[in-house]
């Protein structure tokens, strides 16, 4: 059974500049979706409890910021996410994408098709601004991402 046609969890530090990039995605993403279907969700990082939410849902996207000294700021990675192969890891608050659909798999019977978009940062101190190149980077995801909940609708 599914309550959601898309879920959206958005993570990161909102008061570490880049590191809050998702926050700033999933805000702009509030204001702009208008459908009770889609469900926007922020939070610090990604923990077990989401592993239901993430079952009854038909999609989910995930939101986070990534360091790469080898990347410039800014940069947009898109990747499907699997299931880990097994749930070993102890259920703990501080989840993979992979480990959180594999719980989500083994407790709820379900894991359905994730897409993880991570934005290059390159400025982690104590902020709540956006580096130009990240913020620029996170008004072009929200673009995508309002085609993909336009798809899915």
């Amino acid at each position: 059974m599914t309550d959601d046609r898309l879920l959206i969890l958005a993570y990161g530090n909102p008061l570490r500049s880049d590191d809050g990039a998702g926050w700033y995605v999933a805000t702009r993403l509030a204001e702009e979706v208008d459908d009770p279907a889609v469900r926007i969700i922020m939070h610090h990082q990604l923990v077990p409890e989401f592993a239901e939410s993430v079952s009854r849902a038909q999609a989910v996207i995930l939101i986070d910021a990534a360091e790469s000294p080898d990347s410039p700021p800014g940069l947009i990675n898109c990747a499907t996410v699997t299931p880990a192969a097994k749930t070993d890891r102890p259920m703990t608050h501080h989840m993979t994408p992979e480990n959180l659909l594999a719980w989500s798999r083994d407790l709820y019977g379900r894991a359905p098709e994730t897409t993880l978009y991570t934005i290059v940062g390159g400025d982690f101190s104590h902020s709540e601004n956006l580096s130009p190149d990240v913020r620029a980077a996170c008004d072009s995801l929200v673009e995508r991402i309002l085609a993909a909940v336009r798809s899915h609708a």
